[in-house]
């Protein structure tokens, strides 16, 4: 079934970088709605099933894309956690302008009444 399965490549593993942040900012929203009529115990308990499920099968290629620089991928995993922390808790109208932000590589925003704009680098 799986026999042409390839090597992952490095955007692949990256990909897999962007599932585990997927599934911590779940688990993060899941925690915001503990004592809500929207908490299930279940939902919790099946994400957090989810999440070491992604963790077992992506931890040894995420470990090799920081092989030898252990200070770096600790850096990435802490960034990674502060942005899922805060995407869980952004309203809407917050992650569409920064997904806006990051697709078209610039951020308007209005300063003192003056509208700014940040132009990011694209690697």
């Amino acid at each position: 079934m799986h026999q042409f399965r390839k090597e992952a490549s490095e955007k692949t593993k990256l990909t897999m970088v962007v599932a585990l942040t997927a599934s911590q900012v779940l688990h993060e929203s899941l925690d915001d709605l503990v004592d809500t009529d929207f908490y299930k115990m279940s939902l919790k308990q099946t994400t957090n099933r989810m999440q070491k499920e992604l963790e077992r099968v992506c931890d040894r290629h995420i470990d090799l894309l920081w092989a030898g620089d252990e200070k770096k991928a600790r850096l990435v995993q802490e960034g990674l956690y502060k942005i899922a922390k805060k995407i869980a808790t952004m309203k809407p109208s917050e992650l569409v302008v920064i997904g806006d932000m990051f697709e078209n590589g610039n951020f308007k925003f209005v300063e003192e009444g003056k509208a700014k704009e940040i132009l990011l680098t694209k690697d």
